[in-house]
């Protein structure tokens, strides 16, 4: 190899290992963000705000910088839900619908989509997602789903279906997050009766 070539070659190999450094550095100030992102929204989820709780809930949802969690991103979507924030109400029906990280139960699905239907009045996805579940079920189950959402409603969406939180999620609200959560999020009240007969694995009537 001669001198001109030897002179050609280092400059080849300063200019790659320059764009690798530059490429490496580029995405770890990009992780760095997307991380430090995800813990803002996660510490703003925490102190109850709904909005965070839906962003959470759709991050895990997806698997968007996380491992994707569906029964975590249920448990956000039910606390966002519970503040009356449509689009989680909606996406928890979704999640009941097709049994996505919840048991799937379409008289639950439509109770949500009911729900969401009745604050979303002018919203034709929300009522376009309540009759396509509508359709998967019988007409008895319909009347119980849109008696279980006026009374969700009236009670301004607290213990509409407490085991959505609490069936799946209170132990990891314990381990993952420990006591200062569950002093700071603002968590729908809990019928520990309705609770003690889903684990024990008893009928139950909403």
């Amino acid at each position: 190899m001669n001198i001109n070539n030897l002179a050609s070659f280092k400059h080849c190999l300063l200019m790659v290992l320059t764009v690798a450094f530059l490429t490496t550095a580029h995405f770890s100030s990009a992780n760095q963000e997307q991380a430090d992102s995800l813990q803002s929204v996660i510490a703003s989820a925490e102190q109850g705000d709904a909005n965070a709780q839906f962003k959470l809930a759709t991050i895990y949802d997806a698997g968007d910088g996380v491992t994707q969690d569906f029964r975590e991103a249920a448990k956000w979507y039910y606390l966002a839900a519970a503040q009356g924030l449509v689009d989680a109400q909606m996406e928890l029906a979704t999640m009941y619908e097709f049994g996505r990280g919840l048991r799937q139960d379409y008289v639950l699905a439509h109770m949500w989509a009911n729900v969401a239907a009745a604050q979303a009045k002018a919203d034709e996805l929300a009522d376009d997602l309540r009759q396509r579940i509508a359709n998967k079920m019988p007409r008895r189950d319909v009347a119980k789903a849109q008696k279980m959402a006026k009374n969700c409603l009236a009670n301004n969406y607290q213990n509409c279906i407490p085991e959505a939180l609490w069936k799946i999620h209170k132990w990891k609200l314990w381990k993952i997050h420990q006591w200062k959560v569950w002093q700071t999020i603002k968590l729908p009240d809990v019928n520990w009766k309705f609770w003690e007969k889903e684990q024990s694995g008893e009928a139950l009537e909403p």
